[in-house]
């Protein structure tokens, strides 16, 4: 489960911190499509607890004042101006050498390619079914327009869309597709909205093929 303290999620950079705020509106668009906070953690693979603190980070500027206690009048939130944001660039290398953030890239794609393993075994399917699953996601992944720095180019819009196309009532009640392309397509999701690196994708997605690829042939 991506958490908090998860290393995809870094809050040591001001690019790290303007995804997090559009992340956060990408939430209260949802919520306002009647999404629960229980079906966006499910949703996103993360935390009841990291939704709702994400939920109230557009409203935390709203609020200065000198004193204690003090705040100035709250204006309500320009919904319908939201998906107009600037998207986010995502997630940037800090100071260093290639070599270094090279490095950085595998540690972030190992500790991933780890979780959406969990995630995967946490489904009855078979191995090899894991393994398709993960070669249909990075299809489902090719072609995401990327911004100047190369990396997913994260906007407001394109994230509510794409959740609630999975997850929203008349996704839901409508003819489903089978159980493996659904999964395929919440794995690039929630991949998706919290990890803007394009080259931390494509390893973590050869590291998961690659385990389950074995498992399959020491089963044969």
């Amino acid at each position: 489960m991506i958490t908090r303290v998860s290393a995809f999620i870094d809050r040591n950079t001001s690019e790290a911190a303007r995804t997090d705020d559009l992340r956060a509106r990408v939430l209260v668009l949802l919520c306002q499509s009647r999404m629960s906070v229980e079906d966006l953690a499910l949703a996103l693979n993360c935390s009841e607890s990291m939704v709702r603190s994400l939920l109230v980070r557009p409203f935390r500027s709203l609020f200065s004042g000198e004193g204690a206690g003090a705040a100035r009048p709250i204006e309500p939130l320009n919904l319908r101006a939201m998906p107009e944001l600037e998207p986010a660039v995502g997630r940037e290398s800090g100071p260093g050498s290639a070599d270094e953030a090279a490095r950085e890239q595998e540690r972030h794609a190992r500790l991933l390619a780890a979780e959406v393993r969990r995630w995967l075994c946490t489904f009855e399917v078979s191995d090899a079914d894991r393994q398709r699953i993960v070669e249909d996601a990075e299809t489902v992944l090719i072609g995401s327009p990327l911004n100047e720095a190369g990396k997913f180019d994260f906007s407001v819009n394109s994230a509510f869309l794409e959740v609630i196309g999975i997850w929203g009532r008349r996704a839901r009640t409508s003819r489903s597709p089978d159980f493996r392309t659904r999964l395929s397509q919440w794995l690039a999701s929630w991949i998706r909205f919290w990890v803007t690196d394009t080259v931390v994708w494509g390893r973590v997605f050869d590291l998961a093929f690659d385990y389950f690829g074995e498992k399959v042939r020491a089963a044969a």
